[in-house]
């Protein structure tokens, strides 16, 4: 995947690159998977629904009950936890997590934050696989 990446400043006035995507929910697809009801979000890109995640995969035994039009400024929010050095303004590669979701109108956690966190979690457990 290929992101853009966002410069911002922290509290202190330095400089810190925010590595946080916002992708646009489409709808949710409302899906019975055997005994489970699920509801599934669709999302577009701005590669156009083309990347990894992108798509919804179906069984051949799942029905669609329903598909429900996304609120107006709905996204999914995702951060990037691990990258390598080959970092440029229009690029950005890189394992990539999802935070969750932003709908107007809604409270919402501080996304640098929960990433910061994330990145943890994650470095943490290198450590203990190793």
């Amino acid at each position: 995947m290929v992101y853009g990446q966002m410069t911002d400043k922290d509290d202190t006035g330095s400089e810190y690159e925010k590595f946080i995507s916002r992708e646009a929910l489409i709808c949710f697809v409302v899906i019975r998977r055997k005994n489970r009801i699920c509801i599934e979000p669709l999302k577009y890109d701005w590669q156009g629904m083309s990347s990894a995640g992108s798509e919804l995969e179906l069984n051949y035994d799942d029905e669609i009950l329903a598909v429900i039009p996304a609120p107006e400024k709905s996204y999914e929010i995702k951060g990037l936890v691990e990258h390598d050095d080959s970092i440029s303004d229009c690029q950005v590669w890189g394992e990539w997590v999802s935070l969750g979701y932003e709908f107007k109108g809604a409270t919402y956690p501080d996304w640098k934050k929960l990433l910061t966190s994330e990145r943890t979690k994650i470095k943490n457990s290198k450590h203990m696989d190793e």
